[in-house]
């Protein structure tokens, strides 16, 4: 059964290192599934030519960008655009977090993201 969750505060990054934008902690024992799909959707920009990235990570450690990627978006649009990634990760089939990251390439320029779904399995 997927799960969905979802983020509407408004997040900036002007970190060229990985960040935690947000975080979740929920039971993912999903019986039997060994690959669990990841999408992400979210409204975002980068400013100055930057290129923006997040990610979807499982696992880790709370507050730190670790863990196993399993969905990643980039975009270097300047105006605010919807952007998708998908794919998956293996089952972590216990209590876990649920990280959205982001960087940016020039920590001189900043990422605003309006809005974040999560979506897992």
């Amino acid at each position: 059964m997927p799960r969905d969750y979802s983020e509407r505060r408004h997040m900036r990054t002007s970190s060229a290192a990985e960040e935690v934008l947000c975080e979740w902690t929920d039971d993912l024992a999903f019986g039997g599934i060994g690959a669990l799909p990841v999408a992400l959707a979210a409204i975002a920009r980068a400013a100055g030519g930057a290129t923006l990235t997040l990610r979807v990570r499982i696992g880790g450690s709370p507050g730190s960008a670790d863990g196993a990627i399993g969905a990643e978006v980039s975009t270097a649009s300047s105006s605010q655009a919807q952007v998708l990634g998908a794919g998956s990760v293996t089952n972590p089939a216990a209590q876990t977090l649920i990280k959205l990251t982001g960087f940016i390439s020039n920590p001189a320029q900043s990422a605003d993201i309006t809005g974040a779904v999560v979506r897992v399995g």
